[in-house]
This record gives structure tokens, sequence and C-alpha cells, in this order.
């Protein structure tokens, strides 16, 4: 969709996650107009926890911070460009070594807040099922779809049929949640999660680890594969990436 010429573009966001919170504050800050639309507070899907923005549904981690790995990298240019994202990640921060973890309900009140507080972004609590459609109803004259892994059904539907249906798919990890009061910490250390020389032991040790033999690590191994799973959820499917 093409703005006239002389016209004022203005931008409709589908998704309130990181991305479409990012790019509606990036062109925010640059003057454009942005129609924000985002479905959760009419109905959170089965991954989704809270109604606020940002919401961080897998791991509170951001990855590393160090500016020689791909992760920091990506850190030291959002920056660069002004990254609100990146702000109020360190804002919100908790322990985590070198990489920048957050405080996940403060993180996401924080650019709900910020997001909300804008002149140039208007925003829309409900679902878009036909972007085209709702762009045309607002008075926008581009897009960008930032729903991610957690689209509704009927705008997956829009976009497989509209833009092409083989490559709509989503991998992601799990990640174990374990009680603390549950580890017997004499068999633990806290260490930095790259730092390996002992003279920096107990510098950023946000990290226990468990030390193993290798008879020990093949049992830890073998206890994990043969252990209760976590049954897939009605919205996944077991297609393992090979």
């Amino acid at each position: 969709m093409a703005a006239d010429k002389g016209e004022a573009v203005k931008v409709l966001v589908v998704g309130a996650g990181l991305a479409g919170t990012e790019a509606s504050l990036f062109l925010a800050r640059h003057g454009v107009r942005v129609v924000l639309a985002e479905s959760k507070k009419s109905q959170l899907n089965p991954a989704q926890k809270i109604d606020t923005m940002a919401e961080l549904v897998c791991t509170n981690s951001l990855k590393s911070k160090n500016p020689a790995s791909g992760h920091g990298l990506l850190k030291h240019e959002m920056k660069g460009m002004g990254s609100v994202v990146l702000e109020v990640g360190e804002m919100t921060s908790v322990p985590a070594g070198d990489a920048l973890a957050v405080d996940r309900d403060a993180f996401s009140q924080k650019i709900t807040e910020v997001v909300e507080n804008s002149p140039f972004i208007e925003v829309c609590y409900e679902e878009v099922k036909n972007p085209l459609e709702f762009a045309k109803a607002k008075g926008c004259q581009q897009i960008i779809i930032a729903t991610g892994p957690l689209t509704t059904p009927d705008l997956e539907k829009w976009m497989g049929d509209e833009i092409a249906k083989e490559d709509l798919y989503f991998y992601d990890a799990i990640a174990p949640v374990v009680d603390a009061e549950s580890l017997d910490y004499s068999k633990l250390y806290f260490k930095d999660r790259h730092k390996p020389t002992s003279d920096e032991e107990g510098i950023d040790a946000d990290y226990l680890n468990a030390p193993m033999n290798q008879e020990q690590y093949e049992k830890f191994i073998a206890a994990l594969v043969e252990a209760e799973k976590v049954p897939a959820q009605n919205f996944e499917d077991y297609k393992f990436f090979e």
C-alpha cells in the first residue's frame, strides 16, 4: 500500500511484542503516525500470561551483552539507533552475568507505559484478521506484521493464504524451570557463565554450575531422556528441528 504524493504516511503495526513495540516507537520518534493493534486484552492466547505489551513468554533473557558475540553486536547496533526495548531492558535488568535478563513484569509494564504515552501512536486493543482491510479503515498506507509465533488463528490463515503458507512456521525450545529450594547446594557452585579463569571467581557469578565427570554426565543425560515429558499444548505439533 503506497501513500499518495504529498500525503503523510501512517503505518499500521500488527502485534505489540518486542518487534512491534520497537518498530512503533522508532517510527513515532521520527514523526511517523502509527496505529498499533494488539489483541491480547480481549483474549490471551495459550502462551500468554499478562495483558501488557512486549511480554516475554519463553525466557527472561535477551541474550549476551558481549560485543564480540552476535547477540552483543546486535545490542550495540540497537543502542546506536536509540532502541527503547534495549533501554527499558537495562532499566529492568536482573543479575545474569554478561547476559541481559529482565524482570518480565516490570519490563512489560514499562514498555506499555512508554507506548501508550506516545502522542504519535494510537493503540487499538483489537484483533486484526485482515491487515489490508484494517489498514484501510484506519487510514494507514503501510503495514508491518509483527505478531511472531503468537499470531492469532485468523491472521495466521490470512498470512498463509496471502503471503506464503509453506514458509509460515516457528520452532521453539523448551527451557525447564527448577525450584531453587529443591537443589542440593553442597554439590553446586556459583560462577560466571563464560569466564573460565579462577581469578575471576565471584565476579558476575550469577549462574549455578554442577560439576560432573563423564560417567555422571552420561547418567544425567540418560535420566533426562527417560524422565516424564511435558505434553504438547493444543497449539503445538511434534515437528522436531533437525
